[in-house]
């Protein structure tokens, strides 16, 4: 998946295997055997790469953080990596840019207007407790679940008052192991669903605002202000649980994200930042639609349309049969690359229109519907449709 390698930031990709063994049946190369013709895999394999490359990807540090807990990870680490893989999928699926940190690292971070999120880290040191206190007090929003207030020893004692410090409540005690309660909304202001849930003690208010509440009434769910930033505690660790927790907090400390509509469950899109200034957004359909579907596409049954939107600038992006689409922008905001099948629209204006899968970039700095000199990469046969000026030279491939 190069598209998927590049949204991410991996920095190349390769087929781990030449040309065909002659003694064997598998068709594993990229080139035929013995005389080395190069396979439709290879040239796609090279469209890709110097379309790819062009881009010159820079990485900078978005403003939303997961901040793993090192010590959970040490001691349950196959269990508490998918816990966070379901916490990132979250917000791959709620179009959030987001980087991951160690919770050592914290000291790490320049500045204060991050959004930390921290889930179940349980075994949380004190050092790290008081690193994430000073960044809150300094201006970050910090999403915690879980209790974070068990000893690192075994017998050890716990410290839960940094219940108090961290999310303003009283602790009072431990509930039984997955005991449900039903989670409510203490009032309609706030944009929650009530559902079932498993916290996992009872509490008391101790400067907290209490977002919503269990069936005793406690508080299950709430927003505590310390200093400039601002912290969002649930003690339900459960899949359910952390889902509303965290789409609450992303709504109510308006976490940055990515401006497409609509917004999909299996179709995230990636940014990537330029060295020139300009940025690359990737679309991809992450699962097919389809119970019988080949590896590498056709993934989707209809073509699907997206709108992202850039300060002024409106784009249309298409989603064709192959699941991905791409647009680069440079620093002025003009679209200077795309890639996907179907039409590409820039403020209501056709831009491209094609019946395969497509790669159009341009090759003289000037965005592509005012480029010279436009280099075409086309997976499949069929109309393509560039609206360029006058006096255009086409490299075609």
């Amino acid at each position: 998946e190069p598209h998927m390698a590049f949204a991410l930031g991996g920095p190349y990709f390769l087929n781990w295997m030449w040309n065909d063994p002659p003694q064997t049946i598998f068709p594993w190369g990229i080139v035929e055997a013995n005389d080395f013709v190069p396979k439709k895999t290879l040239i796609a394999f090279r469209n890709q790469s110097y379309f790819l490359r062009h881009f010159q990807p820079a990485f900078h540090p978005p403003q939303v953080l997961v901040v793993f807990a090192k010590e959970h990870l040490m001691r349950d680490g196959r269990v508490f990596t998918q816990y966070l893989k379901s916490v990132m999928r979250q917000l791959v699926d709620e179009s959030v840019q987001f980087a991951v940190i160690d919770d050592f690292d914290l000291d790490h971070l320049a500045g204060p207007g991050h959004f930390l999120i921290y889930p179940d880290p349980r075994f949380a040191t004190r050092e790290v407790l008081e690193k994430l206190q000073a960044r809150v007090e300094a201006g970050d929003d910090l999403f915690l679940s879980g209790d974070f207030t068990q000893p690192l020893e075994e017998n050890g004692a716990r410290e839960t008052t940094w219940f108090e410090r961290l999310a303003g409540l009283t602790w009072l005690a431990d509930r039984a192991p997955a005991a449900e309660s039903g989670i409510t909304p203490t009032s309609g202001g706030v944009p929650l669903v009530p559902y079932l849930g498993t916290p996992l003690a009872r509490f008391k208010l101790h400067g907290a605002e209490a977002l919503a509440s269990d069936g005793d009434g406690r508080p299950a769910l709430t927003a505590f202000t310390i200093g400039k930033g601002k912290v969002v505690y649930t003690s339900d660790t459960s899949a359910e649980g952390v889902r509303r927790a965290l789409a609450l907090f992303l709504d109510l400390a308006s976490a940055p994200r990515t401006p497409v509509s609509p917004v999909r469950p299996n179709r995230p899109v990636f940014e990537l930042d330029r060295a020139d200034g300009g940025r690359v957004y990737t679309l991809f359909a992450t699962k097919p639609d389809r119970s019988v579907t080949a590896p590498n596409g056709p993934w989707i049954e209809s073509p699907e349309s997206y709108t992202l939107r850039k300060d002024e600038r409106q784009m249309q992006v298409p989603l064709g049969a192959y699941g991905v689409s791409l647009v680069a922008v440079q620093k002025d905001n003009s679209i200077d690359a795309v890639e996907g099948q179907g039409e590409f629209m820039e403020n209501g204006s056709l831009l491209m229109a094609s019946e395969p899968h497509v790669m159009a970039m341009s090759l003289d700095q000037h965005p592509l519907r005012e480029s010279e000199a436009v280099a075409l990469f086309p997976i499949g046969t069929g109309a393509v449709t560039l609206m360029t000026q006058g006096g255009m030279d086409t490299v075609e491939a």
